[in-house]
């Protein structure tokens, strides 16, 4: 029970102030879902600050939660999946390290949900269910495995993150059922039902879970969030510069004086490359990191002017020339720093100068809570070839949304292609092309060669140049 229900501005509802909202109006606008999920997460104990954005972000949850169950299960269907014959337990050997954690996550959260249940913190609850589901399932989990997914349906790797998904899943959706009752029926008898022939007709008639403490974590938990920080800072000084996601780097430089970051960069090195799209991450000192920057001298004209007049300008312009580290070397060790002016000396002082720190250069900086990262946008001929392929792959994948094609459904492509750079590089990547839009023909093509009849024909400009592209779904 709340106190009273406030409008976005603090004021008091009521029919007479015209500010008073129905929850039939909120119903009919989101749904009954939609109204609970916003409400339970609020605190019981102060009064209630109604607000239309709020709802829309809990109405934009829900439908992150379905697109989650439905990409899921999309896969598992498609592949026959059967939980009952690959259990967590038999597949463990075949583990990830993002497997290992997400199993990890899910015990943690059954955990915690049923100790605030069971503490009438009811909103606590529900917002570590939604944290799990759209921090750690969308925005993490299922973009780490989504490969997997695409490998032969007997592959233990695939059956692994297919286990620990589930079971994933399938807990979240119980625990969830009391927070949002229509949306959880709903994929509890489209989803799992078939799966589970013997399980109770209603999701609201299953047991409440209980956590399996020997597959908690905590360090490994830890050193995923580290991942993740790193992945944010990392992406936004990529933007930055603006540096595509996409395009493969040499090396990411990591400044951090913590333990568990060391450790983390160690333990998890191949994933974090994997999400800084990146060919080798490094750790550096602080003393390193202050080596990399470069010191620029600034001089201070209230003091230069008084103290050489008419020469002040000519000691300036020979100041911004002289090595930062240098200047402040000398300063350190003399007290002043020398510099010659037609044959005449000029002694520095601290108080004439001030020492401004520039990022390295070819280099963007990124920020994260335990320290710095360090992007080199030095980008080779090779990883500059990585980084076209990919985009002519996002293109041709885009081509196969617009024609709502199946995920498992093989397409017939052409790219038509003025640059014989480009067409080279195209070439030799041909079957890792074919692979990642499922082609069974790619035909590559000049300007001036016939293009063969597609369902889908689109121009694309890519780096400047201009391509042709057709797909089919084969038949």
């Amino acid at each position: 029970m709340h106190g009273h229900t406030l409008d976005p501005d603090g004021e008091k509802m009521s029919k007479s102030k015209g500010n008073f909202v129905s929850p039939e109006d909120v119903i009919a606008k989101h749904g009954r879902d939609a109204l609970r999920f916003y409400t339970l997460q609020t605190t019981v104990w102060d009064d209630f600050r109604f607000s239309w954005n709020a709802v829309e972000t809990a109405a934009r949850d829900l439908q992150i939660v379905w697109n989650v169950f439905a990409f899921a299960t999309l896969y598992m269907n498609l592949d026959k999946f059967t939980p009952n014959k690959w259990s967590p337990q038999k597949l463990a050997k075949s583990f990830h390290p993002e497997d290992k954690w997400l199993l990890s996550r899910t015990e943690t959260l059954m955990r915690d949900v049923t100790k605030y249940m069971d503490g009438l913190e009811i909103h606590l609850a529900v917002r570590a269910l939604r944290q799990f589901v759209i921090e750690d399932l969308s925005h993490w989990y299922i973009r780490l495995v989504r490969r997997r997914f695409w490998l032969e349906k007997t592959s233990r790797d695939k059956l692994a993150a297919y286990a620990v998904l589930y079971h994933a899943l399938r807990s979240w959706l119980a625990f969830a059922a009391p927070a949002m009752p229509f949306l959880t029926e709903t994929i509890y008898r489209e989803a799992f039902r078939s799966t589970e022939p013997l399980s109770p007709e209603s999701i609201h008639m299953t047991a409440w879970p209980s956590a399996d403490k020997k597959w908690i974590n905590k360090t490994l938990e830890e050193e995923m969030r580290i991942v993740q920080h790193i992945s944010d800072a990392t992406a936004s000084a990529r933007q930055s510069k603006k540096i595509k996601l996409r395009q493969p780097v040499s090396t990411i430089l990591i400044v951090a004086d913590k333990p568990i970051v060391k450790r983390t960069v160690r333990t998890l090195r191949e994933l974090l490359l994997q999400e800084v799209n990146a060919k080798d991450v490094r750790l550096v000192s602080l003393a390193k990191e202050e080596r990399l920057k470069k010191l620029i001298v600034e001089p201070n004209f209230k003091a230069l002017g008084p103290a050489f007049r008419g020469e002040a300008n000519k000691v300036a312009e020979r100041l911004r020339l002289v090595d930062g580290r240098q200047l402040l070397r000398v300063l350190k060790q003399e007290g002043y720093f020398p510099v010659k002016v037609d044959e005449k000396e000029y002694r520095i002082t601290n108080a004439m100068v001030s020492l401004k720190e520039e990022i390295p250069e070819n280099h963007a900086i990124g920020t994260f809570e335990e320290g710095r990262v360090y992007v080199d946008l030095t980008i080779p001929s090779e990883l500059v070839r990585e980084g076209f392929v990919r985009e002519v792959i996002r293109r041709l994948q885009e081509m196969r949304k617009r024609l709502d094609l199946p995920v498992d459904a093989f397409v017939d492509a052409f790219v038509t292609v003025s640059d014989p750079e480009k067409l080279g590089w195209l070439e030799d990547e041909k079957e890792y092309l074919m692979e990642e839009v499922r082609a069974k023909t790619f035909v590559l093509l000049r300007p001036d060669q016939p293009r063969p009849a597609a369902a889908q024909e689109e121009d694309w400009k890519i780096e400047g140049n201009d391509f042709h592209m057709g797909i089919t779904r084969q038949q």
